[in-house]
């Protein structure tokens, strides 16, 4: 075996959270390696609420703008609608964005843009820092710590490669294989149910009238779900899989586009399904967020229902809390000891927050079982 590479920091994930650690590192000037098993970036949206915390972050590295202007109007993202189908008027609305009372508290305003374009932004930010490589096509399979840092085995390109970090950072997601590989034990919730994000492409302008809801709810007879509009022409409609009668995990696309046309309210609309994605509505938090040079951050660390918007922010500012106390241990600032404090202090933040989306998922089914 030829000698391994070696980093500072060795980060594994390339989604939102890992690009948000390497991007703090990397602005720090720490030598930094983000290691991604998929072939290129993320395409299907998912999550779509940035936070005004989330977007102060992203003030500091720059690209608050870009993700701004990749995401809704302000106009068009300020609150809920409930309704018979999008073609028809709303029977109640919610004001989710209060911008007066935002001015008071932080320079940033809640944006609405979908996960697929924050990791644009970020990743282009990334690609001006020198100190940072981003290897996709790499899938960790083995990890052996040390005192002082971590080797990790990897297949790249059905290659098998070393590398060495003095710390590593875990954000590749839910199923996460650093997690599995450290041990750490993962606390789960009961599902609630499960769901499927269909996500399609149609021209929706004429139906939804630059009414400003982030989020459409529809309850008729032939469907109930959620439309998340992305941009007026980009969207997903979010079904609950248990109410269907038709094989609730593999809803082929012309059943999607029948229940779509019937949520929109319009038959012979013209829409093109992208990709699906069948979801579980439940929780997680791990017992730990540290094995020793080990750290795990975003969906790794914990795991909520999406009704609220906190997991992609919750995940960004774990990698911010993370990666800055990273660089001061690594240039001398700081002692080793501070690495302690992340997860004292995060792991109460994700119990918070996972108790925050359970209750509001579980409110979410109240509703719809009311409406039934």
């Amino acid at each position: 075996m030829s000698a391994p590479n070696e980093y500072s920091v060795v980060v594994v994930g390339a989604r939102p959270v890992g690009l948000s650690a390497a991007l703090q590192l990397g602005v720090a000037d720490v030598d930094v390696l983000v290691l991604e098993h998929r072939g290129a970036q993320s395409t299907h949206p998912r999550a779509h609420v940035v936070n005004a915390r989330t977007m102060e972050l992203f003030r500091s590295w720059g690209i608050a703008g870009a993700v701004c202007a990749a995401g809704l109007p302000p106009d068009l993202a300020t609150g809920f609608g409930w309704l018979t189908s999008m073609s028809a008027d709303a029977f109640a609305t919610l004001d989710y964005v209060d911008n007066h009372t935002a001015e008071l508290h932080s320079p940033e305003r809640l944006c609405s843009c979908a996960q697929d374009r924050v990791e644009s932004a970020l990743y282009a930010r990334i690609s001006e820092i020198d100190g940072v490589t981003v290897q996709f096509g790499s899938e960790v399979v083995a990890l052996t710590e040390y005192e002082n840092g971590a080797m990790l085995a990897l297949r790249h390109n059905d290659i098998d490669l070393y590398v060495r970090a003095r710390y590593v950072i875990g954000a590749d997601g839910a199923n996460s294989t650093l997690r599995g590989l450290t041990g750490v034990e993962l606390s789960r919730s009961n599902p609630l149910g499960r769901r499927m994000n269909i996500y399609f492409h149609a021209d929706l302008r004429a139906v939804s009238r630059s009414r400003p809801y982030m989020l459409w709810f529809i309850y008729a007879a032939a469907t109930q779900g959620i439309f998340i509009m992305l941009d007026p022409k980009r969207w997903v409609y979010s079904i609950e899989l248990d109410s269907q009668p038709d094989g609730p995990w593999d809803l082929n696309h012309d059943h999607c586009r029948e229940l779509i046309r019937a949520a929109v309210g319009v038959e012979d609309l013209e829409l093109d399904i992208i990709s699906v994605l069948p979801w579980q509505v439940d929780m997680a938090v791990a017992s730990r967020f540290r094995s020793g040079p080990v750290f795990l951050a975003g969906d790794a660390a914990h795991r909520f229902p999406p009704m609220g918007g906190f997991g992609m922010n919750s995940g960004i500012q774990d990698a911010h809390n993370l990666a800055w106390k990273l660089s001061a241990v690594l240039d001398g600032t700081a002692g080793a000891s501070l690495l302690d404090t992340y997860d004292a202090e995060r792991r109460p933040v994700a119990d918070y927050n996972a108790t925050q989306s359970m209750d509001n998922a579980r409110r979410q089914q109240t509703i719809r079982g009311n409406a039934d």
